[in-house]
């Protein structure tokens, strides 16, 4: 089962790194040196809510997206995915 896991985690993490590449048109390998902070604290903690401060953090740093557009999506994002599972 853990074996499973890994490598669907694997073919996904593939795939979309591949589709984020070809829509783009640049390597994904930016984009993965912002996130994975955030991606790390969301493994660790298995909290929404945990990863609101950390992923602000990175977006901001990217300078990709306008800080009061993450200051509202971040938070609705973690409130929305909140579904009691």
């Amino acid at each position: 089962l853990l074996c499973a896991t890994a490598v669907g985690f694997s073919l996904h993490a593939a795939a979309y790194l591949l589709l984020l590449a070809l829509v783009t048109r640049e390597s994904p390998l930016p984009f993965l040196r912002h996130v994975v902070p955030a991606q790390v604290v969301a493994f660790a903690t298995a909290s929404s809510a945990a990863t609101v401060p950390v992923t602000t953090r990175c977006v901001l740093e990217s300078g990709q997206v306008p800080p009061h557009i993450s200051r509202f999506v971040i938070p609705l994002g973690a409130t929305l995915n909140m579904d009691g599972g």
